[in-house]
């Protein structure tokens, strides 16, 4: 409609044509800039952790988990009785395996916090808690460190205080979040000796497992 609109002004000249073709040229171009944008959303991925099945049996799972910073690199975690390490390693009764994720609405998209390791017969409010594999001081959420990367440092106060009520356990006091729980089930099972990542499609908040090519 607005094309049809400018036609009459177009045929007083060739200026008036030059000037309003620039116009709807920087009209296009912000449309596509916009439309790339989007694309790109839908595309986009964030991972905050891996992991690998080491061992099955007996009716327990041992798997090692790896939690990631925002720019890719390894979190390093150290316990309180041994040196730094890349992979957490968790033992844990049951024959699947799940993590339970609190999804928040930001803007037009999603953060995620993984929450609990748990299993088949451990329910969510008894497994393993993995937020503090991942808590900085100050309640900083190391997976969407450094803030710059992801929305900017002056955001890094809010999302402090959200990943503080998620480490609480007061998530009724988040607006819209959500949890979120992927697991393994027969017949596809997560396979021992095989390394898969947690994905969150940032653009609409769902999650799910995906098996990597190489560990």
């Amino acid at each position: 409609m607005k094309l049809l609109k400018l036609l009459p002004f177009t045929a007083v000249g060739g200026f008036g044509y030059a000037l309003f073709s620039g116009k709807i040229d920087k009209w296009q171009k912000s449309k596509i800039k916009k439309l790339e944008a989007k694309i790109s959303m839908l595309k986009k991925e964030f991972v905050p952790l891996r992991f690998k099945i080491l061992e099955r049996s007996g009716g327990v799972i041992i798997v090692g988990v790896k939690f990631y910073y925002a720019n890719g690199t390894p979190i390093k975690y150290k316990p309180k009785d041994g040196t730094y390490t890349e992979s957490v390693r968790f033992e844990i009764k049951g024959n699947t395996i799940a993590f339970d994720n609190i999804i928040v609405p930001n803007g037009k998209s999603y953060l995620i916090f993984p929450e609990r390791l748990f299993t088949d017969t451990i329910p969510p409010s008894k497994g393993i808690n993995l937020t503090r594999f991942y808590q900085g001081k100050d309640f900083k959420p190391l997976i969407y460190s450094p803030y710059s990367q992801v929305f900017g440092s002056e955001n890094a106060t809010e999302l402090n205080e959200i990943f503080k009520l998620v480490v609480e356990g007061k998530i009724e006091q988040i607006k819209g979040a959500f949890g979120s729980a992927v697991s393994d089930i027969a017949p596809m099972q997560f396979e021992v000796g095989s390394c898969y990542r947690l994905v969150l499609h940032v653009a609409k908040g769902g999650v799910e497992i995906i098996k990597e090519d190489v560990c």
